[in-house]
């Protein structure tokens, strides 16, 4: 069996499935909440579905861009159940997501307070806009609407998990998640 992590979404979603096919999915909020609620949630899906973790081949995670605490909690208990059960990790960014789902550029996707990460294409890597900087124009993305509430800007966000699964070259080979940062933190 193989479970899908979205927990990056407005709307965080898990999905079991296997051979490409979605067999279950829920979804649940998360946000504020992912060191209280995120593992209780994942193994109560699982046990829903009559599925231990020891049953798990493969953990498939969207893992970038995220807050910095659910950056930190997401992978710290994926890696947490990789170890203890072996089981293999892949893990991608939210622009891959969007574009195995057929979604079209330019994208965004919030950064932080003022800022907003842009992809213009799929050769392109994604770029750090200013908030006022973003251009007048219709846009695949995720986050903070009201950001745009007084400019001539289109937005649509959707997910498609079944043409992500479908379409997803997965690469099971990751023995661990790393967290990955917008901008690093400075912890000391």
């Amino acid at each position: 069996m193989y479970i899908f992590i979205d927990t990056i979404s407005p709307a965080a979603t898990l999905i079991i499935f296997d051979n490409k096919k979605i067999i279950s999915k829920k979804t649940f909020d998360i946000l504020w909440k992912e060191y209280d609620k995120f593992l209780d949630t994942l193994l109560g899906f699982l046990e829903e579905n009559n599925i231990s973790v020891d049953e798990l081949n493969w953990i498939a995670v969207i893992n970038w861009p995220g807050w910095f605490t659910w950056t930190r909690i997401i992978s710290l208990t994926v890696n947490a159940l990789s170890f203890t059960k072996n089981i293999k990790i892949d893990s991608f960014s939210y622009f891959d997501f969007l574009e195995k789902s057929w979604e079209f550029y330019p994208m965004l996707i919030k950064a932080n307070k003022g800022e907003y990460l842009i992809k213009n294409s799929q050769e392109l890597e994604p770029q750090l806009i200013l908030t006022n900087d973003i251009e007048s124009w219709k846009y695949t993305w995720i986050w903070n609407i009201l950001d745009f509430e007084n400019k001539q800007i289109s937005i649509e966000w959707s997910r498609n998990y079944e043409k992500f699964i479908a379409n997803y070259s997965f690469n099971w080979e990751l023995k661990r998640m790393e967290p990955y940062y917008i901008k690093k933190p400075n912890i000391s």
